[in-house]
């Protein structure tokens, strides 16, 4: 993955964050939510750990 494509996949992740959810985060950023996914499992495979925007359960 190059910087820019990290780059791009990040601030796709912190829209989900932002928003609270893929749907949100699509509507927002004009994409179609499959699109938004798939820069999140791109950036999880990427990173080697999954990216969530809830806390772990305790």
């Amino acid at each position: 993955m190059n910087k820019g494509s990290a780059y791009n996949k990040l601030h796709i992740f912190q829209m989900i964050v932002r928003s609270g959810s893929i749907r949100g985060a699509a509507r927002q950023l004009e994409m179609a939510a499959p699109s938004v996914s798939l820069a999140l499992k791109q950036l999880e495979a990427h990173l080697g750990l999954p990216c969530s925007a809830e806390p772990p359960d305790a």
